[in-house]
């Protein structure tokens, strides 16, 4: 009997012991799997934190670079826009005050012109000897040596005026082909969604304004060297068409010689002059 208690009694200290070992081990994987559930949330946490912060640094570095070309856009059409405004005036100035004197030139011109054709009716009309004809002519030349000159250097001053012009529209359209290459380079850059309809319009209104200044200013300029020119060519064809007398003789007449036979229709008769 004893030893029949004592094994029943050994029987369920064992079982005792399993029934422990089981709510030890079930603990222990509970423990388990709540420290592996903590570890894989705080990870997903960690992971989400990370990724927010780099997409923050990735918008900021975009906006930030964003704005920096905004910044250089807007201070280059400013500042393209002073130029163009100062270069303007200056270039008006320039063009006045080579009107007034090109104005003034041009009088001088005009009253040579008379004069000149006062010289040729006076030599035309006149009873000359040879060597009064040959002063005249000679004073008749030296007087159109200077005018020959003036045509001249106005000609080489409209030609430096059309290629300041020149430059200038040349120096605009680079500035406008930078400011179309910022413009890409900022479409480019417009991955994240930001709002670029202001910049936009001021950059259209910006554009058009300049282009407005330039379109009036250099219809004006050519206007203007288009009639200096007109007033030029003018005076060239007066001078063409001025009757000079390089080797005309005088019209005073004498008895011609009985051998000497009748000149025929349109021939010009040489005659000696006392």
């Amino acid at each position: 009997m004893d030893e029949n208690r004592e094994f029943k009694i050994d029987l369920h200290t064992e079982d005792a012991n399993d029934d422990l070992n089981s709510t030890e081990g079930t603990e222990a994987f509970d423990k388990q799997v709540k420290q592996t559930t903590k570890a894989s949330m705080l990870f997903v946490v960690f992971t989400f934190i990370a990724v927010g912060i780099i997409l923050f640094i990735l918008y900021y570095n975009l906006n930030s670079k964003i704005q920096i070309i905004n910044t250089q856009g807007s201070a280059g059409i400013a500042s393209l826009s002073n130029e163009f405004n100062d270069k303007l005036s200056e270039f008006s100035q320039q063009f006045s005050d080579q009107q007034e004197t090109t104005q003034a030139l041009l009088s001088d011109l005009d009253a040579h012109l008379k004069k000149l054709n006062s010289s040729v009716s006076a030599i035309q009309t006149g009873k000359l000897d040879k060597k009064d004809l040959a002063d005249a002519v000679k004073g008749i030349k030296k007087e159109l040596s200077p005018l020959e000159e003036s045509i001249k250097s106005l000609n080489e001053q409209f030609a430096g005026i059309d290629d300041e012009t020149q430059r200038i529209a040349e120096s605009l359209m680079k500035v406008q082909t930078g400011v179309l290459n910022n413009n890409k380079e900022i479409s480019t850059l417009d991955a994240i969604h930001i709002d670029r309809v202001y910049f936009d319009q001021e950059l259209k209104k910006e554009r058009e304004f300049n282009q407005q200044n330039m379109a009036h200013a250099s219809e004006a300029l050519f206007s203007e060297i288009a009639t200096l020119h007109q007033l030029i060519k003018n005076l060239e064809k007066k001078l063409v068409h001025t009757n000079i007398p390089s080797s005309q003789k005088s019209n005073t007449t004498k008895a011609p010689p009985a051998n000497n036979p009748a000149p025929q229709p349109g021939e010009i008769v040489e005659q000696e002059i006392d």
